[in-house]
């Protein structure tokens, strides 16, 4: 009789469950709706950098791969404007004089964050890329520079190619907001 008792109260708890689970699946959809994934690909470059200096990269041209992205760029600046992870990936490309030293600088408010070092070997052209994730919020802004830093042989120009993309991170684990 005791047995009957407690299937009874196992299958009410099982029932219990199964409706909590797709409530819980109802609000995780709308949640997914009200905060879309997005993400956006800036390509920008810098010419004629020359010995022992640097120069911000200039974007020009942006391609939104998919969703509505938070990203805006103005002045040599990213910012964003709602407060959310964002996973940032850089992929750069320095054509200089062989044997040369080269940085492009992940900056944060004016702070160095990550830096890509790049030696630029015989064929005078040096690839390299990062992936780094913050926390961003609205007051942030991102620049990207080229420093060209020191060179073995000849003291010639550099120029850079960089692709930058921004995509949103898992917003739901994150997007807390300020009290």
């Amino acid at each position: 009789m005791k047995s009957i008792i407690y299937m009874g109260v196992c299958c009410n708890l099982f029932y219990i469950f199964i409706i909590f689970a797709f409530v819980q699946i109802q609000f995780r959809w709308k949640q997914d709706k009200q905060n879309s994934q997005w993400m956006v690909i800036w390509k920008g470059n810098t010419t004629n950098v020359t010995y022992e200096t640097g120069v911000d990269v200039s974007f020009n041209l942006n391609s939104i791969k998919y969703g509505n992205p938070l990203m805006n760029y103005h002045n040599n600046t990213f910012s964003i404007r709602e407060r959310c992870e964002t996973v940032v990936h850089i992929v750069a490309k320095v054509s200089a004089p062989a044997l040369s030293f080269h940085r492009i600088s992940l900056l944060i408010n004016d702070k160095e964050i990550r830096t890509l070092d790049l030696f630029v070997p015989k064929t005078k052209v040096a690839n390299n890329d990062m992936i780094a994730r913050f926390v961003l919020t609205p007051s942030t802004k991102i620049r990207i520079h080229h420093y060209y830093d020191s060179v073995w042989s000849d003291m010639g120009m550099s120029n850079s190619s960089v692709h930058i993309g921004f995509r949103s991170g898992l917003m739901n684990i994150y997007d807390v907001p300020f009290e």
